[in-house]
């Protein structure tokens, strides 16, 4: 699992929109910055470091274009997505170090509650 993966896969479903449309919303970018610096402290607190800033990250998910993320694809092919192995191992991670991850969860949240609506399990 890469930084990218945590916060393009999950917003995939959610937002149902392709990740470069997504990264050029101000809303949403602000909403994805919060989740990195969320997912930077749980790495920090395991001794992970982070060679590339927030912003460039971002920029450089933006520059792939408008994909659509395979947990998009898998929501709306009805197939199981990666919700728990991408964003909710990190949220056990922070639980497990004491680091608060309230945007994380929420995003899980929602993204588990478009699946479930949908009948899409996670895993």
């Amino acid at each position: 699992m890469t930084i990218r993966d945590l916060i393009t896969q999950p917003n995939g479903p959610e937002m149902a929109a392709a990740f470069g449309a997504m990264a050029r919303d101000p809303g949403v970018r602000r909403a994805v910055m919060v989740m990195m610096s969320e997912a930077k402290s749980v790495a920090e607190a395991l001794g992970i470091g982070f060679p590339v800033s927030m912003d460039e990250r971002i920029d450089m998910a933006a520059a792939v274009g408008d994909h659509r993320t395979s947990m998009l694809q898998d929501a709306e092919a009805g197939r199981p997505t990666e919700l728990e192995s991408l964003l909710g191992s990190v949220i056990e991670l922070g639980r497990m170090t004491g680091v608060v991850t309230p945007m994380l969860e929420l995003i899980y949240d929602l993204t588990k509650a478009r699946c479930r609506i949908s009948a899409v399990p996670s895993r």
